[in-house]
């Protein structure tokens, strides 16, 4: 009962900038001996101190009460092309960021060093402030309960990694671990555009392709932690070998590898670019390019409807990479959702883009382990 009203108390001042104790009083419903005894407890452990006095209004000031604006959180974001870093306080703000990049084929001991060198300088002139933890968003297999990194598709070189003990073991930090994906969704139901959304799909459209499901406000991890891999559900049966070793899988076709890979096979001559320098030669008018972000569009629509069909969410959200494609892509999306979608359940369907940015992913990692501190809602019984 205890931590039941310890956690009202914290995430009614996650959600105020300052709080008096009558004002938690009215707010929670707790009478103010409970109050009282519940800040002093909160005080004692440093999440909460005071912060002056509300002006006078005929009686005796009220005492502000805030989070400790010296409690801090560290998400870190791998992905296949880069490692992202945020150090953010109680509410999500950011503090300070570092992303660096890095490439498919780099080998396990430079990623990290590069993860060593972001955190060594989100940790910079931190004085004396409290770092509550670090969460590592992870893209592939993960042990969650050794923090290891077992495998990557997208990263050939990254293979049972244990980036907990690795990182506990220079920061003295609780290191907390997620898939990528997934925290790329957490973010958007802390911090995006699904704060009050019960039932939503993320869709990560980047160097590899995932989702995260929210389901009745809890995300959905499956009985083995993997749910959410659409990239390797099968769409073309014959198709191309995807990096997983299985053939056809939507991410052989439409992830960022995949359309550049299509690009040189298809130019003439061959020539190899990145998505965003396909992207470029598509807007210059470029009918090769055109083409094949038109059908990566395609096959993520298909894939979405699948989606939609089985889950029938209130809300789609598109992030990573590829949506800096912009329009060519989107429109393509949008064409298969509507052919290909059950009809009844598409009028229910909004979509929105991210506007978490390159950090959405280390915001989700950063708010795993706020977690921690706040108990949200989203993920009761998953940790």
């Amino acid at each position: 009962m205890k931590r039941e009203n310890e956690l009202k108390v914290l995430n009614l001042l996650r959600e105020n900038e300052f709080l008096s104790r009558v004002d938690l009083t009215h707010q929670t419903h707790l009478d103010a001996k409970t109050i009282t005894n519940l800040i002093r407890s909160l005080m004692k452990s440093g999440f909460v101190k005071t912060a002056g006095f509300n002006p006078p209004s005929g009686g005796r000031p009220a005492q502000k009460l805030q989070l400790n604006p010296d409690d801090l959180y560290i998400g870190l974001d791998l992905g296949a092309t880069h490692i992202a870093g945020v150090i953010t306080n109680s509410k999500g703000s950011i503090n300070n960021s570092k992303n660096i990049e890095i490439s498919a084929d780099e080998e396990k001991d430079s990623i990290i060093q590069k993860i060593l060198e972001i955190l060594d300088f989100l940790l910079t002139d931190i004085q004396h402030k409290r770092v509550i933890g670090i969460g590592f968003a992870s893209p592939g297999i993960i042990d969650r309960q050794n923090g290891i990194s077992v495998y990557a598709a997208n990263l050939s070189n990254w293979q049972n990694v244990p980036i907990r003990q690795i990182l506990q073991g220079k920061f003295g930090i609780p290191v907390l671990m997620e898939d990528c994906s997934r925290t790329m969704g957490l973010a958007e139901k802390v911090f995006g555009c699904c704060k009050d959304v019960d039932n939503f799909i993320l869709m990560d459209l980047g160097f590899g392709i995932g989702c995260a499901i929210f389901n009745n406000g809890v995300l959905h991890t499956g009985a083995t932690f993997d749910a959410g891999e659409i990239g390797h559900t099968i769409v073309n049966s014959s198709g191309k070998i995807c990096r997983c070793g299985k053939r056809g899988c939507l991410e052989a076709i439409v992830s960022g590898f995949a359309i550049s890979k299509e690009y040189e096979q298809r130019a003439s001559p061959a020539r190899v670019f990145d998505v965003k320098e396909i992207s470029g030669l598509a807007a210059g008018g470029d009918v090769v390019a055109q083409d094949i972000i038109k059908e990566s569009g395609k096959y993520i629509g298909i894939a979405t409807a699948n989606l939609i069909n089985l889950l029938n969410p209130e809300i789609i959200v598109f992030a990573g990479g590829l949506t800096k494609i912009g329009d060519l892509l989107l429109q393509s999306i949008y064409s298969a959702i509507n052919e290909y979608a059950y009809q009844d359940s598409l009028k229910a369907v909004e979509f929105k883009n991210s506007v978490l940015g390159d950090y959405g992913g280390a915001l989700g990692a950063d708010a795993l382990v706020m977690d921690k501190v706040f108990e949200f809602s989203c993920l009761e019984g998953k940790r």
